[in-house]
């Protein structure tokens, strides 16, 4: 390959000889060929793709063969391409292309981790070589698919995506994305197809934003969707100058970033978590049960896997700005030599490195490194923060229930005594009554009673008997009637009020 093909991206892949490659060569400034892309990036049928891109150009290649990315990946990178971006979707069926990708960067993580990172939600990953720094991570996606068969997870409304990714000291980003659905071979039902756009909006996101297409016009709509990894807005010659070595970097921060999808879960106003919660406030208040505190112990533990997820990025991001220093323990029986050391000797077997060859991981530049540093930030005040207040309404809204329960069965007990105590108070101011027609069922001497007799003693006597109960009770605060009566007028008017609105 010459040197005018290694200036110019399109002459670059023009000159591997595969008709495959030269076919499916699209130009991301085009904007038909952008609209075909992106629709083939929507699709569940996609498969893998590699992109190149500059101040100048952008290109990318869909689903070539295995031998056609095996030569893509293999032929000499044009001098021309800032970045590479190469990724796979369906990663079991490109089992091929890893192994060519371990064997040319030995970062490719082997094996199936999809068992532990299943039951383990907050699992990640941190893997730093001599020239790359690999990170494996779930993403957590709110598509609330009530209606899937599988919503019975950690996180019932949530689609859990694990991702490898990958930055080569090349300058390649290598994204590897686990497959929401192995099982549907490629055919997705609505259900699916939504949840798998969800999964992909971000990854979309950044995609777009390498193309240059109707650029002014998506930055006057929506600053925040067109990210600054290929166009800057700043031209100075200070800012310029620095946007090769910040690509890779900042190409491999945005698609980590993803922060709509992951954060929407607990900072919007409509979060789920924040209107169940005032919901279940609610209901307490009405009519506190201990089936309140079933769901608020799910609440908590969905809260505790969100929580110990944002910690888990919290780590990856201080692994990934942490130094690599090289230590006398670390140099001590190996081939290195310091930077600034004559090297004394050319006869060894094991070629010697430098000290800065021989660190682990690849260094970010400042751009890449300051982003990290604010989504720090942000999953701090905005996520971490949001989830403890959460957490604190959990467990107040438990201790609020049990003290309403209780509440509850006073009153409940109360209001049985009052009744019970009403009942007695009943019962007593008859009992003169009883006594009464006890003394005129006597048969006496020359002693006759008349019916008249009979009625107007029951009157006076059962009138007598009520009065005097109605003065214990006001003397000893224990009156009821009145009360009772209330709520006896309450309830009827309640009966006749349910009765007309059903005519």
């Amino acid at each position: 390959m010459d040197d005018t093909t290694l200036t110019s991206m399109e002459g670059y892949y023009m000159a591997i000889d595969d008709t495959h490659i030269h076919d499916s060569l699209q130009d991301l400034d085009d904007p038909t060929s952008l609209k075909r892309m992106l629709n083939i990036a929507k699709s569940s049928t996609a498969a893998t793709f590699v992109l190149d891109f500059n101040d100048e150009a952008a290109y990318a290649t869909f689903d070539l063969p295995f031998a056609s990315t095996s030569k893509l990946l293999d032929a000499e990178r044009p001098d021309a391409s800032y970045a590479r971006w190469v990724n796979l979707w369906r990663p079991f069926e490109q089992q091929a292309i890893l192994e060519v990708l371990a064997r040319r960067y030995d970062s490719v993580a082997r094996g199936n981790l999809y068992r532990i990172i299943d039951d383990l939600w907050h699992y990640s990953s941190v893997d730093l070589g001599r020239s790359y720094v690999c990170i494996g991570y779930n993403s957590i996606f709110g598509t609330k698919h009530a209606d899937s068969e599988d919503d019975n997870g950690i996180l019932p409304h949530c689609t859990r995506i694990w991702t490898w990714l990958v930055l080569c000291d090349d300058s390649t980003v290598i994204t590897i994305n686990e497959d929401p659905f192995p099982f549907a071979g490629g055919v997705l039902s609505g259900t699916q197809q939504r949840i798998l756009q969800e999964t992909r909006r971000n990854l979309l996101n950044v995609f777009r934003s390498l193309s240059r297409v109707v650029e002014d016009e998506r930055m006057s709509r929506n600053p925040m969707a067109l990210l600054p990894i290929r166009t800057r807005l700043g031209d100075t010659i200070e800012e310029t100058a620095h946007r090769e070595p910040d690509a890779p970097g900042l190409l491999f921060y945005y698609i980590f970033e993803n922060w709509y999808n992951s954060y929407i879960l607990v900072t919007r106003k409509e979060s789920r978590y924040g209107v169940e919660l005032v919901s279940l406030r609610a209901q307490m208040f009405k009519s506190p049960k201990l089936c309140h505190i079933d769901r608020l112990d799910c609440i908590g533990k969905e809260l505790g896997v969100l929580k110990r997820h944002y910690l888990s990025y919290n780590r990856i991001i201080d692994r990934l700005l942490e130094p690599q220093v090289a230590t006398p323990a670390s140099l001590q029986g190996s081939h290195v030599i310091s930077e600034t050391s004559e090297l004394s000797s050319l006869s060894t077997v094991r070629p010697m490195v430098t000290e800065k060859e021989s660190l682990l991981g690849v260094s970010f530049t400042s751009a890449a490194r300051s982003r990290f540093r604010r989504l720090k930030d942000l999953i701090d005040l905005y996520a971490l923060s949001e989830v403890e207040e959460y957490l604190k309404q959990k467990d107040s809204l438990v201790t609020m229930n049990f003290n309403l329960i209780a509440m509850k069965e006073s009153l409940d007990m109360e209001r049985l005594t009052k009744i019970t105590l009403l009942i007695t108070k009943a019962t007593i101011s008859f009992l003169p009554v009883s006594l009464m027609s006890a003394y005129f069922s006597v048969q006496f001497d020359g002693i006759d009673y008349t019916v008249k007799e009979y009625w107007v003693s029951f009157a006076v006597i059962l009138a007598m008997s009520w009065v005097m109960l109605f003065v214990f009770g006001v003397a000893s605060g224990s009156v009821e009637t009145v009360g009772v009566l209330q709520k006896v007028w309450q309830g009827s008017r309640q009966a006749w009020t349910s009765l007309t609105s059903r005519a």
